[in-house]
C-alpha cells in the first residue's frame, strides 16, 4: 500500500480586496487586526525596497502568498513560518503594485472562522538598478 504525502500549495487568488497600503519611509508598518481568510491587502511597492509580510498572532492556521498584480506572478510565498501562521520577506523588482493574499491552509473559507491580522513593514528601500 502506496501513501502520498500531503502537499501544501498556494491558494487561487480569486478572493476579495480588503485595504491598500503605500509606504514610502523605512520602518513603516501598517496592520490590520480583522482581516479574513478570502481577502488581501493591496500594497503600493518601490524597486528596490524590501518587505515583510506576517500574519504572525493570527489564531488559525494561514497561508500568505504575495502576488504582482500586474503579472499575477507569485512573489513570495510562506505557510507556517511563524507557528501555524505565516511570515516572507521579499524585495520589489520594480515600482508596482502587489496583493497580500491572506488564506486558510486549507485555500477554503471555513464557516465560523475569526478575522485575523496582518502587518506588512518597509524593511528597507534599497537602491533601484543597482547591480
Amino acid at each position: 500500500m502506496l501513501f502520498a504525502p500531503s502537499v501544501q500549495a498556494q491558494c487561487p487568488l480569486d478572493n476579495d480586496v480588503y485595504l491598500t497600503w503605500d509606504f514610502t519611509t523605512e520602518g513603516e508598518t501598517a496592520s490590520t487586526l480583522c482581516i479574513f481568510s478570502g481577502e488581501y491587502n493591496v500594497l503600493q511597492v518601490l524597486e528596490a525596497a524590501t518587505y515583510e509580510v506576517n500574519t504572525c498572532g493570527t489564531s488559525w492556521d494561514t497561508q500568505l502568498t504575495i502576488y504582482d498584480a500586474t503579472t499575477g506572478a507569485v512573489v513570495a510565498y510562506d505557510d507556517d513560518g511563524c507557528g501555524l501562521q505565516s511570515t516572507v520577506t521579499f524585495t520589489a523588482a520594480q515600482d508596482g503594485t502587489y496583493l497580500l493574499l491572506m488564506d486558510d491552509a486549507s485555500c477554503s473559507v471555513p464557516t465560523g472562522i475569526e478575522c485575523g491580522s496582518m502587518t506588512a513593514t518597509l524593511v528597507n528601500l534599497g537602491i533601484p538598478g543597482a547591480c
